[in-house]
């Protein structure tokens, strides 16, 4: 697909391409970083507004800036600078992960959704061109798997808490104040949310293999 045949698609998109001239294909050809560069710096600055939420990339392509997620930014990229010419792929982490620099901002968002300013992702998404991977999400920063840690495994504790438990501690599933902040996890078990179904269930299991582990695995 052309420039000319995409935006015949998605022309909402024609901004992202707005600083490579009349012939941003021929610019793109020239200067492909440049090109991927400034289309990600357009993208950056579109207004976009993450709300945790996968939606398409047409949603995004066509002027939506209210709803999205990591997947939504590098699959609407990926759309823009192979339509450009620039080839360009989406990477993937589908194991769930804490970001665990608490100086990192996603677009849109206020605070992290961690109450300890971390990042907990159960899935994440990039763009990769031109020899780099870049988080959209992020600001367009270096994707740097070196402040990532993969989380442990899943349970749940006697007190129908759900954790998810990481090499460098536990976290909880929010209570509904949390949540209504867009809180998701928090450090603090006094404000996790109790979950009644899973202490009954405890309770239908082995009593002599509840006594022995003192939690039961959810998934």
């Amino acid at each position: 697909m052309t420039w000319r045949e995409f935006l015949t698609n998605y022309p909402a998109a024609a901004v992202f391409a707005s600083e490579l001239g009349e012939d941003p294909e021929a610019f793109a050809a020239q200067d492909p970083f440049l090109a991927f560069s400034s289309v990600v710096r357009a993208i950056v600055g579109s207004g976009f507004s993450s709300d945790g939420q996968r939606v398409s990339e047409e949603y995004f392509l066509n002027g939506g800036r209210e709803a999205g997620d990591c997947g939504t930014l590098s699959e609407s990229c990926a759309a823009i600078l192979n339509a450009l010419g620039i080839e360009a792929r989406v990477g993937c982490k589908r194991e769930p992960f804490l970001v665990t620099d608490v100086n990192m901002t996603v677009l849109g968002r206020p605070h992290s959704n961690v109450d300890n300013g971390m990042w907990f992702f159960g899935e994440h998404y990039w763009i990769e061109a031109c020899g780099m991977r870049i988080d959209l999400l992020f600001g367009g920063i270096s994707v740097d798997e070196s402040t990532w840690v993969e989380m442990d495994h899943f349970k749940c504790d006697e007190s129908g808490r759900k954790c998810f438990v990481f090499p460098n501690g536990v976290l909880y599933q929010s209570n509904s104040e949390l949540m209504n902040k867009q809180v998701a996890l928090t450090t603090d078990p006094e404000k996790a949310e109790i979950y009644r179904y899973l202490i009954q269930a405890r309770k239908a299991q082995n009593p002599a293999r509840e006594q022995k582990q003192g939690d039961c695995s959810i998934i």
